[in-house]
């Protein structure tokens, strides 16, 4: 015990002696423990670490945990050091290479530079311009209507388990084509991707090797999913008459090259697929999930949002358009107040390649820059009662306040490039199933799953259901 104090004592000092050296560094948290160990019991409880530690030392700050020096950003006014950095200052790819393993070798976070990073997003986003929107609203309908079908006149679900089958469903057949269809229920690919989450914790950052048993239960899903993504490319390439004149996604990398004039392999074509599916998967499963209970909760949102759906459609039946969609001004509000409350990515990382100023203070190189959305999209200097659901505060443009207090899809040079495509899918099929059902809460809205990488429903969402008459 002794030993133990003296040690924790020495490291003290040496800690204190390296703060004097940088005197424009942040405040530093305390911590009773030595490193490397640090703040770890306070970050437990990310947001409430988060929270806590800008009272007490003021908006920016550093933590030591579990030998890693992270700089936390609370204030949106101070935030342009983050998003506004190119990046040969602050980085994403040092930080998320965790992932190397589900995205594989030479794939996104571990490609070869940030441009290869961005070329590879880009062959993403080809395949969701605008003009296939239409294309993707019939999808949406097609899906939920099997949905509807499948769940009857009434009844409870889940709804968080609901709308996760629906975005996979959605996704999948708006980036690999119809031939992923039969894979869909017979390969139970909302399993896969289950196990693939599973696979991946905060954690998997701090020790991205240390084998676990869901690490081995992860990778296993990731080859399954590799198979399938295998298996469509080769009837393609048996059937090129059948495929010719796709546009989505899969057809654009099977036909990509890179810049250098080289096809894109097989290995990053799989890789590609899998980044662009897991991460809209699990954000927007989230997103439509907090969506919808807070409107069927919030009765005095619910009506007005009955009300629209009245003013654009023709009938409850009536088929949607993306021009229908687009005119849903109330629904995306709410959409974008669930996002507020609720972000799926409660915290966005970013590796300090160089000495960043940030506000008074400069943050060193080597530290990692963290900015919580969760904490940012409460903060009373920009929300007006931050803690209160309330989708007209958008009308208010309040998100407006600060350059980048609007976080909802991230911001600046890495703001997400899948945002135009997640907004169609999620009011499209929150539009369908408003329009088919009055639903009422089986129990209290679930509390937030810090504990997880991407923060979901901690509970299940249980709500009662049965079939619509009138708008």
């Amino acid at each position: 015990m002794l030993l133990f104090c003296a040690t924790t004592l020495l490291l003290r000092a040496s800690e204190h002696q390296q703060r004097r050296k940088n005197k424009n560094a942040p405040p530093r948290v305390f911590s009773f423990l030595p490193n490397p160990l640090g703040s770890i019991l306070g970050f437990a409880t990310p947001v409430e670490f988060i929270k806590k530690s800008a009272q007490k030392y003021g908006p920016t700050f550093t933590a030591h945990i579990l030998g890693k020096e992270m700089t936390f950003v609370t204030h949106p006014k101070d935030m342009d050091s983050v998003f506004g950095a190119n990046d040969d200052q602050v980085s994403q790819r040092e930080v998320y290479k965790f992932m190397t393993p589900v995205f594989g070798k030479g794939v996104v976070y571990d490609a070869k530079n940030s441009q290869r990073m961005m070329e590879q997003l880009h062959f993403v986003l080809s395949g969701l311009k605008t003009e296939r929107f239409p294309h993707f609203v019939q999808i949406f309908e097609e899906e939920t209507d099997k949905m509807i079908e499948e769940l009857g006149d009434q009844g409870e679900t889940d709804l968080f388990e609901t709308l996760s089958k629906l975005i996979i469903f959605t996704a999948s057949r708006s980036l690999l084509g119809e031939g992923v269809r039969s894979y869909l229920e017979d390969k139970n690919m909302a399993d896969l991707y289950h196990n693939i989450d599973n696979g991946i914790s905060p954690l998997s950052f701090f020790f991205p090797n240390v084998p676990m048993p869901s690490s081995f239960t992860r990778n296993k899903a990731v080859k399954e999913v590799y198979s399938i993504f295998k298996s469509l490319m080769a009837e393609r390439r048996k059937n090129p008459d059948a495929a010719a004149g796709n546009q989505d996604v899969l057809e654009l990398l099977m036909q990509a090259q890179y810049r250098n004039g080289k096809k894109v392999p097989e290995a990053h074509i799989c890789g590609i697929l899998l980044a662009g599916l897991f991460a809209g998967q699990h954000t927007s499963s989230i997103t439509s999930t907090w969506t919808m209970v807070n409107i069927i909760k919030h009765q005095n949102v619910h009506k007005r949002v009955m009300a629209e759906q009245s003013e654009i459609m023709d009938s409850l039946d009536d088929t949607l358009s993306y021009d229908k969609v687009r005119s849903m001004h109330l629904l995306e509000n709410c959409m974008n107040e669930a996002l507020r409350m609720y972000p799926p990515l409660i915290m966005v990382m970013r590796y300090c390649k160089q000495s960043v100023k940030c506000g008074k203070y400069v943050i060193p190189e080597g530290n990692i820059v963290v900015v919580s959305t969760s904490v940012s999209g409460r903060h009373p200097d920009v929300f007006t009662n931050p803690d209160q659901y309330d989708p007209d505060r958008y009308d208010r443009r309040e998100h407006k306040k600060y350059s980048h207090s609007d976080l909802l899809f991230g911001s600046g040079r890495h703001k997400c490039l899948g945002e135009n495509f997640a907004r169609l899918q999620i009011s499209s099929i929150c539009s369908k199933l408003l329009r088919a059902y009055e639903f009422e809460m089986a129990q209290p809205l679930p509390d937030v799953d810090y504990t997880s990488l991407v923060a979901g429903p901690k509970q299940k969402c249980i709500v009662r259901y049965k079939k619509r008459t009138t708008f």
